[in-house]
């Protein structure tokens, strides 16, 4: 059935509603369209119902015509309505959609359209405005909406804002991977690489397929996060050796990075003959992979220049950089032939404190991730403890805390190696006994400190902290993987009964080490807490700044009274801004704060305290200001 007369008679009504009723009798145009459709009344009372609509409306017996047009052009629209139709040219196809989970969260229509504008364009606030409403309400980021936005949200121009994205996304699991593959474009920039990373950290050699083949279209640094997740597939190693003939720049140092990581007989084969002719490059590809055959080389060509260090004439400035490149390699490695390096190093002392062959200068090895730093360069003696101290934080065998608890019974510089294998290899109350024996030295006196182990002990405690959770410590490394630039935390817990007794330690020690213990502190109630907040304050009344202790004792809830007073007896001659700056940051109820800033009034009268551009009655305001807002108190 032909019904184009039917959207003729629309639009002259349309026409009509435009032009106004009063014409309408008058509209030739509409009287030809109602002709029109006669054949269509007679084959549908619908059609019928429509053309008696229209006849009264024209003709001149019609008392309500604005009425009359309405009910016609209702009609009308609706009746169309159930005639619409698509018509699509190509071929049809079904749509590839991901197969998610859907989750939604009641999320207000205003936080929502908010949250999702934040994650999804530049502007200012936007990502202080995301990360405070993942810390108040995580539920909302597992709603379907917001999860797409996130993804939308690793191409931000922010990158913190996008690196929290992929963060949040390693989190969700499997079911975001198609997500994350739709739309996925592998000559793209930093999201589609971002894109790689989380697929990587989710999926690993599930999704090996997709890795290979985005790889032939890939550039610049989505092809090499795409080459480094090969590496969870053993049966890659033949292509990547294929690769490493072709690839140039960045992606075949990948290649290369991605080969150390596989566990089979074809990498091993490939990095010894790498190694025999690039091996200062090989050791770097080495240095973070934890492989069997990896370690046996590692070992081999350690020990190999170890004992021709042996012989000062012989041992140049090239044998020196490799020595540097194998021991910068021993961390994640495994065996009893890497036990045998760092008993053979260790044995040598300070023997290769020395100059090499031909040159001046004393030999120091540089980019060494050491305590306290991110990298620097030290002496041969001092880089084998830091980095058997690093290697005791990363994944490693359990034999390697033995062997540093008994090089410090050997040699010196140990102790910070050695009181870290004795945290995770004995239990709360050995460990205590151990720190205590080889820390102090008993006298008539009592106990003292050893002064060649004090500076070790702090090294070791400087690495730990809160973690953030009830009554949680940790000792927490972080290093950054040379292969993909990412940061990489290893931590493990330390027993609250350990934390008590290094806090007693510590807090004898005065302020030696009280910026270490400001990062224990937190805001649980707990003997440990009591015992670090009964020292701050005490230190706060003794030195001449105690400024620096403030904060920590806010967060400790501790009495702050009368810490101004002491400050500022501690500082004859002060400014206003001063004055009221340090009232302003002191922690503690406003009635506690009014008390001291009266005593603080009567120094400032009685001449004990001079304070420049003093204004009077603007601080007896500030006093009774304090006095009268209790909302703190």
């Amino acid at each position: 059935m032909d019904i184009t007369p039917i959207y003729e008679l629309r639009e002259r009504l349309r026409a009509a509603a435009v032009a106004g009723t009063e014409l309408i009798s008058e509209d030739f145009r509409l009287r030809r369209a109602l002709d029109a459709m006669k054949p269509l009344e007679a084959a549908s009372p619908v059609f019928a119902k429509i053309g008696q609509l229209v006849r009264n409306l024209t003709s001149d017996g019609c008392t309500n015509r604005s009425e009359a047009l309405l009910d016609a052009i209702s009609l009308v629209d609706a009746l169309l309505c159930t005639q619409a139709q698509s018509v699509v040219k190509d071929t049809i196809e079904p749509i590839d959609l991901p197969n998610l989970p859907v989750t939604t969260a009641d999320i207000p229509a205003s936080t929502l359209k908010e949250l999702i504008e934040a994650l999804t364009s530049s502007g200012s606030g936007h990502y202080s405005y995301v990360i405070e409403t993942h810390d108040r309400q995580p539920e909302l980021f597992k709603d379907y909406r917001i999860r797409s936005a996130l993804v939308r949200a690793l191409g931000a121009s922010y990158a913190e804002l996008a690196d929290k994205a992929a963060e949040w996304l390693k989190d969700d699991g499997n079911d975001i991977v198609p997500l994350l593959k739709r739309g996925f474009d592998p000559k793209g920039k930093r999201e589609m690489e971002r894109r790689v990373q989380v697929i990587d950290a989710i999926a690993g050699a599930d999704e090996n397929d997709f890795y290979i083949s985005m790889l032939d279209n890939a550039e610049k640094d989505v092809r090499c996060a795409l080459i480094y997740a090969l590496r969870h597939d053993t049966r890659n190693a033949d292509l990547l050796i294929e690769m490493s003939k072709t690839e140039k720049g960045n992606c075949k140092k990948m290649v290369y990075w991605t080969l150390a990581e596989l566990e089979c007989g074809e990498a091993g084969a490939f990095f010894e003959k790498y190694t025999a002719k690039k091996p200062l490059d090989a050791a770097a590809y080495l240095e973070t992979t934890d492989t069997d055959w990896a370690s046996k080389l590692v070992a081999r060509e350690f020990m190999r220049l170890i004992k021709k260090s042996e012989v000062p004439t012989e041992f140049t400035k090239a044998d020196g950089d490799s020595l540097a490149g194998w021991l910068r390699a021993l961390p994640t490695k495994h065996g009893e032939e890497i036990c045998e390096c760092f008993m053979s190093a260790a044995a040598l002392n300070s023997s290769l404190d020395r100059p090499l062959a031909g040159e001046e200068k004393v030999w120091e090895i540089d980019n060494i991730q050491s305590v306290g730093y991110l990298r620097r360069a030290l002496k041969f003696s001092e880089a084998v403890r830091d980095i058997l101290l690093l290697a005791l934080v990363l994944p490693h065998q359990k034999t390697l805390e033995t062997l540093a608890l008994e090089l410090a019974d050997k040699y010196d510089g140990y102790f910070t190696a050695a009181m870290t294998a004795a945290l995770q290899l004995y239990d709360s109350d050995k460990v205590i006994s151990w720190i205590d024996s080889k820390l102090f030295k008993k006298s008539l006196f009592g106990k003292n400190p050893k002064a060649e182990v004090i500076n070790q002990f702090t090294d070791c405690c400087s690495q730990i902290f809160w973690s953030g959770n009830p009554n949680e410590y940790i000792l927490r490394r972080t290093i950054i993987r040379q292969s993909d630039g990412q940061p990489a935390t290893y931590s493990f817990t330390i027993d609250n009964a350990v934390i008590k007794y290094l806090v007693s330690v510590m807090v004898k020690s005065g302020e030696l080490m009280d910026g270490i213990l400001s990062k224990w502190v937190s805001p649980d109630k707990s003997e440990i807490n009591e015992l670090i907040a009964a020292h701050f304050v005490e230190m706060a009344h003794k030195v001449k700044d105690n400024r620096m202790y403030l904060p920590a004792l806010g967060m400790l809830g501790a009495d702050c009274s009368g810490l101004a007073v002491s400050y500022f007896r501690k500082h004859n001659k002060v400014s206003h801004w001063e004055l009221i700056s340090y009232l302003n940051i002191m922690p503690g109820i406003n009635a506690a704060k009014a008390e001291d800033a009266r005593k603080i009034y009567e120094m400032i009268k009685s001449k004990q305290l001079e304070v420049r551009n003093f204004f009077p009655s603007r601080f007896e305001d500030y006093i009774n200001e304090l006095e009268n807002n209790t909302t703190n108190n």
